[in-house]
C-alpha cells in the first residue's frame, strides 16, 4: 500500500477554523527523500471536526515506520487517533504509527 492514512478525531474547543500550522514528518535515515504527509478535514460540525493526514512515500525504498508532528492553533485540541499513538492535545502533536501500518511501500514511478 503506497499510502498510510491516519484518522484523527479533533475538536475545537473555541471554534477555531484552522488546524496545523506545522507539520513534519521523520521516518528513517535511508528513506527520508520523499516522504510526506497531507492532512485533509473529513467533516465539520461547527464545535470540531475530524480529520486526517495521507502519509506518502516518493522514495525508492519501503519505511517501516513514521512520526507526523504538528502544531495546533490556540483553542484547538485533539481527542483521539484512530490508526497512530499520540503524544499531546494540544499546541505540539506527535502521532506515531501502530504496529499494523508502520510499512508505507514506496509510490511506483509515474
Amino acid at each position: 500500500m503506497a499510502r498510510s492514512r491516519i484518522i484523527a478525531a479533533m475538536a475545537a474547543l473555541a471554534g477555531a477554523a484552522l488546524v496545523a500550522a506545522a507539520v513534519a514528518v521523520a521516518v528513517p535515515a535511508q528513506a527520508a527523500g520523499g516522504i510526506g504527509a497531507t492532512f485533509a478535514k473529513d467533516s465539520d460540525w461547527g464545535s470540531g471536526y475530524s480529520a486526517h493526514y495521507t502519509i506518502t512515500n516518493g522514495s525508492s525504498s519501503p519505511i517501516s515506520s513514521w512520526t507526523v508532528g504538528f502544531t495546533l492553533a490556540t483553542g484547538l485540541g485533539v481527542t483521539s487517533f484512530w490508526d497512530a499513538t499520540f503524544a499531546g492535545s494540544t499546541g505540539q502533536i506527535t502521532a506515531v504509527n501502530k504496529s499494523y501500518n508502520g510499512t508505507v511501500a514506496p509510490r511506483p514511478p509515474a
